[in-house]
């Protein structure tokens, strides 16, 4: 998470290979966080303070994009599905998207994934 937002705030990305299985680790939390989401177990207003950046930071990075959720974002549908419910959340209350620069939805095949069962 720390490279995430280092890169946010610097633009220098400081991945390598080795840090592969962290992000596998950290994207397949944030698809069970998604689940809860998705599922209407959790809602946005109880978790937006505590989740919002360690969410966004993540899945709108460019890097972690073009390695993890992009190429394998057949196990990422709730990621892609709770994060266009969160932006559609964030912006009915008039609060920051972190990283929308380089946001998920800008991705190919966003609005299939999203959509997926």
């Amino acid at each position: 998470m720390l490279k995430c937002d280092h890169m946010r705030l610097t633009g220098e990305n400081t991945f390598n290979e080795d840090d592969y299985f962290d992000i596998i680790t950290y994207a397949q939390g944030l698809e069970t966080l998604s689940s809860l989401i998705n599922r209407n177990i959790v809602n946005f207003s109880v978790i937006d303070d505590m989740y919002n950046y360690l969410f966004f930071v993540f899945v709108n990075n460019k890097y972690i994009q073009e390695v993890e959720l992009v190429p394998s974002q057949k196990f990422y549908k709730g990621i892609y599905k709770a994060h266009a419910d969160w932006i559609k959340y964030l912006k009915r209350k008039d609060k920051e998207i972190l990283c929308s620069e380089m946001s998920l939805d800008k991705v190919k095949n966003y609005e299939l994934i999203k959509n997926m069962k």
